[in-house]
C-alpha cells in the first residue's frame, strides 16, 4: 500500500508542512487559495513552506554542495540587476519570489535525506496530481448532470467545459501535472516495487483523462507525445505487432472522432495555427498583431525576449525586468496591478527566454551550468544504481526532460513549482547516490 509510506518515514512537523506544501502547489483560484498583496500573490503552499524555510535558515548547517553553487551565483545575479529593471518594485518582488522559491527546493533537499523519506515524498506528488486529475473528472461530470463544479472558461460549443482542478485554467493545470504524469509513466512501464501496480497504473490513467477533459491543447499532446516516445522505444520484434496496433487504434479513433465532430475538435484545436497565421498576415511581425492563437502569443513573448537581450546582451534585466520590458514594446506603462504577477498574458511564454533576457551574458553561464550539473549527476548516480533505485532515478530523468520542454513554452522560472521538482530530483540523486557510494552531490 502506498499510504505505508508515511508510517516509515519518522516525519515531523517539519516534514508535514513540506509535504502540504507539495500536495497543494497547484491550487491558485483566486480568492479560495491565493489572494493579491500590492499586486503580487501569495498562495497556500507558499504559507506551508514558510515554517521549514525559517527553520532551515536558522537552525540547519548549510551545506554548499557542487550541483547547487551555479545556482546561487546566478540568484545572486539576479539581485544585483535588479537595478536595470525598468520597474523596481517589481523586480524587488520578483527576486524576493525567486529567493522564496529556491530555498523551498533547498528545504526538500536538506529534509528528504533517506529512501523512506524520498518514498514519501514522490507519492505525495503523484498523489497530490491523482487528486486533482479526479477533481477535474468530477467537475467535467457535474456540468453534464447540469451542476457545475466551479468552471474556469467558457465551454467550448457548449459542450466542453474548460476544467482545471484548484488551477486558474486548464493549460495551468498542465504545466502542474505533466512532469509526475510522465514519472508515474516510467515508474508503471518498469514495474517497481516502490509502490504497487494498481496505485501507479490507476493514477497514469486518471491522470491522462484529465488532460483530455482539460482540452488542453498542449496537455493532450504532451502526453501523447510521451505515450508514443515510450511507445517507440519499447519496441522490440516480441512487441512489435502489440505496439503498432496500438498506435493504430489511436490513429483511427481521433480520425473517426474527427469525422464525426469535425467542429467540434477543430475548435478545440484552433490555437494551434502559428504556421497559418504567418501565412496569413505575411509576416511574423504582421502575424503578431493580427493573429489570436495562444502558440502565437508565446512565440511572440520569445521573439521580444530575444531581442531585449540582443539591447542589454551583457547585463540582464533580472526576472523583475522582463515583463516591464514587454510591456515597454507594446508601448505601454507596466503595473503589477493591472497586469498581475508576471505581466499577465504577456509573461505566458518561454521561462528560457525570460533567463535569458534577464540574466545577459553575465549570469546566464551560471544557470546552464546549474541544469547541466542535474543531468550529469543523475546519470552518473544511474550507472551506480542497483536496478530499484535506477528505476526511480530514470523516471526523474525523464521528468527533467519534460520540465525542460515546459520550460521552454511556459513562463514562471521564479514560481515554486518550478523549484519543487528541481528538489525532488536532487534530493533522489543525494539520497541514491550515498546509498551507492556516490557521494550525494559533490
Amino acid at each position: 500500500m502506498p499510504i505505508k509510506a508515511f508510517f516509515n518515514a519518522k516525519l515531523t512537523l517539519i516534514h508535514m508542512c513540506l509535504l502540504l506544501a507539495v500536495f497543494t502547489y497547484s491550487w491558485e483560484i483566486e480568492g479560495w487559495f491565493r489572494y493579491r498583496i500590492a499586486g503580487f500573490s501569495l498562495r497556500l503552499h507558499q504559507v506551508f513552506f514558510l515554517f521549514p524555510i525559517a527553520y532551515y535558515l536558522f537552525y540547519c548547517k548549510k551545506n554548499i554542495s557542487k550541483i547547487v553553487l551555479p545556482l546561487y551565483v546566478w540568484v545572486g545575479f539576479m539581485f544585483l540587476f535588479i537595478p536595470n529593471s525598468l520597474d523596481l518594485k517589481n523586480a524587488i518582488g520578483y527576486a524576493y519570489l525567486l529567493g522564496f522559491s529556491v530555498l523551498a527546493m533547498l528545504c526538500i533537499i536538506r529534509f528528504f535525506n533517506s529512501e523512506n523519506k524520498i518514498r514519501t515524498l514522490l507519492f505525495t506528488y503523484i498523489f497530490g496530481a491523482l487528486s486533482m486529475s479526479i477533481l477535474v473528472i468530477i467537475q467535467f461530470i457535474s456540468f453534464h448532470l447540469g451542476k457545475p463544479i466551479y468552471e474556469f472558461q467558457n465551454p467550448i460549443m457548449g459542450i466542453l467545459p474548460r476544467v482545471g482542478g484548484f488551477s486558474f485554467e486548464p493549460s495551468a493545470f498542465t504545466r502542474y501535472f505533466i512532469v509526475p504524469f510522465v514519472v508515474t509513466g516510467y515508474l508503471l512501464e518498469k514495474k517497481t516495487a516502490l509502490f504497487s501496480k494498481t496505485f501507479l497504473r490507476n493514477s497514469f490513467v486518471i491522470m491522462f483523462i484529465a488532460f483530455v477533459l482539460t482540452t488542453s491543447r498542449i496537455g493532450i499532446m504532451t502526453a501523447l507525445f510521451y505515450v508514443f516516445i515510450r511507445k517507440i522505444s519499447n519496441v522490440s520484434r516480441k512487441n512489435l505487432l502489440k505496439n503498432l496496433t496500438l498506435i493504430s487504434i489511436l490513429i483511427l479513433g481521433f480520425g473517426f472522432a474527427y469525422k464525426n465532430n469535425e467542429e467540434l475538435i477543430s475548435n478545440l484545436f484552433k490555437g494551434i495555427n502559428l504556421i497559418e497565421s504567418i501565412e496569413k498576415y505575411g509576416s511574423f511581425e504582421a502575424a503578431r498583431s493580427g493573429g489570436t492563437s495562444s502558440s502565437l502569443e508565446r512565440a511572440s513573448v520569445a521573439y521580444d525576449a530575444f531581442y531585449g537581450f540582443l539591447e542589454s546582451p551583457i547585463i540582464g534585466t533580472s526576472l523583475g525586468g522582463v515583463d516591464p520590458y514587454y510591456a515597454k514594446k507594446q508601448g505601454n506603462v507596466y503595473s503589477p496591478a493591472l497586469n498581475g504577477l508576471g505581466g499577465g498574458e504577456r509573461g505566458g511564454g518561454s521561462a528560457f527566454a525570460a533567463v535569458l533576457l534577464a540574466s545577459g551574458m553575465i549570469a546566464l553561464p551560471f544557470f546552464i551550468a546549474f541544469i547541466f550539473r542535474i543531468f550529469v549527476k543523475l546519470r552518473k548516480t544511474i550507472k551506480r544504481a542497483n536496478y530499484g533505485h535506477k528505476t526511480v532515478l530514470n523516471a526523474l530523468l525523464w521528468g527533467m526532460f519534460f520540465w525542460m520542454i515546459f520550460r521552454v513554452i511556459i513562463d514562471g522560472m521564479h514560481t515554486t513549482e518550478v523549484w519543487i521538482y528541481l528538489g525532488i530530483v536532487i534530493a533522489g540523486i543525494s539520497v541514491y547516490g550515498k546509498q551507492h557510494n556516490f557521494s550525494e552531490v559533490k
